[in-house]
């Protein structure tokens, strides 16, 4: 069904009825209900393949809860000369499911779809990233991990839109006992755009909590650090004059704080060495 509607989207600018599409979509949803795990691993896959599927239907799959507009769009039309009946009822919370599925190859496949759907569809992108949130606490390290590299694959489409009030649940993710997810986090947050600076202290304080328990990843989240700092230099002076201010420290700001800097050239330069040289370093802190 899945390949007949990859026919069917190649035809789209053809025929002109985007209701084939839907229709495939509609059909691919009614199987996420299968017994088989396997079955419903293979057609939550087959909807992150799904092309030119109308907004209003990716959006039901993101909310158990029908709509006014859906429960009065009871079938769609796979042509002008035959109706197929297709409740478009069957999307509703369809995603949603599968990040509830009692088997974990569903809840991942589920990620993975939800991360190829989100770079066609913008306002899709801004609500299937609530559930991917929701997902960090999931029980399996495999599913979390995947969880995250979806979203490192949102943030690299440019269409991961994090608001501060994800941030609690995205950070915990520093502190996970799994090494991987640690390192998968910071990934994501070297390509985080926040939106203001109380986003921006959190993404910090988080990487520094994470520092102070895990020294052995300096230069990792040193590396982060100078990423997250390099693209937003106004939130940067901002955080460090106010940090300033807490410990009582009247400095002429910045060339006293990069002379601090001086003495950790070495650990420094490590952490930037994919940025640049030690010597380039060190002769711009000089």
């Amino acid at each position: 069904v899945s390949e007949w509607g990859l026919v069917l989207a190649t035809l789209y600018n053809e025929v002109g009825d985007k209701g084939w599409p839907d229709a495939v979509f509609i059909q691919v949803c009614a199987m996420v209900g299968d017994t088989s795990g396997e079955v419903r691993t293979a057609a939550f896959a087959s909807l992150g393949q799904m092309k030119l599927v109308s907004d209003d239907l990716l959006l039901q799959t993101l909310s158990k809860k029908i709509t006014i507009h859906f429960k009065k769009r009871k079938k769609i039309g796979m042509c002008a000369s035959k109706k197929f009946d297709l409740p478009a009822s069957n999307v509703a919370g369809v995603f949603v499911h599968g990040l509830e599925d009692e088997f974990s190859e569903v809840r991942k496949s589920t990620c993975i779809s939800l991360g190829k759907l989100t770079i066609s569809y913008v306002q899709f992108a801004e609500e299937a990233l609530n559930l991917l949130m929701a997902m960090l606490d999931d029980d399996i390290t495999e599913v979390r991990l995947q969880c995250l590299q979806t979203m490192y694959h949102m943030a690299t489409s440019d269409c991961l839109k994090v608001q501060h009030l994800h941030m609690h649940m995205f950070l915990s993710t520093l502190v996970d006992s799994n090494t991987l997810i640690q390192c998968a986090t910071r990934k994501v947050l070297r390509l985080m755009k926040p939106t203001n600076l109380d986003m921006f202290k959190s993404m910090i304080n988080g990487l520094l909590t994470n520092l102070e328990s895990y020294v052995e990843d300096e230069a990792d989240i040193f590396n982060v650090l100078f990423k997250i700092g390099a693209g937003h230099s106004n939130f940067v002076v901002n955080f460090v004059r106010e940090t300033f201010d807490e410990v009582s420290i009247n400095l002429h700001f910045p060339r006293r704080v990069l002379i601090y800097a001086i003495p950790f050239l070495g650990r420094i330069s490590s952490s930037l060495r994919d940025v640049m040289s030690q010597d380039t370093l060190f002769a711009y802190l000089s």
